[in-house]
């Protein structure tokens, strides 16, 4: 016969709310990548621009259209750009997902997630590789740069 004590069913039913909440999922090594860009996961592209709320994640998307004039051969095989990074990790700071490669019906593209932790406004930036550095600049790709407003 099993005792329980009366705090032993309460502090089972916190740990069955824990590991069902949010925290569960803040606290895992990775997070999935997001669905169909919406207005509850915000993305943003270069150049753009977006607002959020504290708390939210949002979406960095890195994407390399065929069509561009910058692609005329022979191309470097690495990635244009490196990483963005926040020019301001105390309102915007970066979030691990499990890829970043995402592959949609028309062109590559990587997305990187950030979690708005305070307000105020973040610049994401991120420089051309190396390899796409040495190009003639008619013949390579703009860094990636956009702006999170966090309120």
């Amino acid at each position: 016969m099993v005792r329980l004590r009366w705090f032993g069913t309460a502090g089972v039913a916190a740990a069955a709310v824990l590991m069902t909440s949010g925290g569960a999922v803040a606290r895992s090594s990775c997070m999935p990548l997001p669905g169909a860009p919406s207005s509850t996961s915000p993305y943003v592209f270069l150049g753009g621009r977006v607002t959020v709320r504290v708390g939210a994640v949002m979406y960095a998307l890195e994407a390399e259209p065929v069509m561009a004039k910058w692609l005329a051969t022979p191309i470097p095989s690495a990635w244009p750009w490196l990483a963005p990074q926040s020019s301001d990790t105390h309102v915007l700071s970066p979030v691990r997902l499990c890829t970043n490669d995402y592959v949609n019906h028309a062109y590559p593209t990587r997305i990187y997630a950030f979690r708005a932790r305070r307000a105020g406004t973040a610049n994401l930036f991120a420089p051309l590789t190396p390899a796409w550095r040495s190009r003639p600049a008619a013949r390579r790709p703009s860094g990636y740069r956009a702006v999170v407003v966090v309120r």
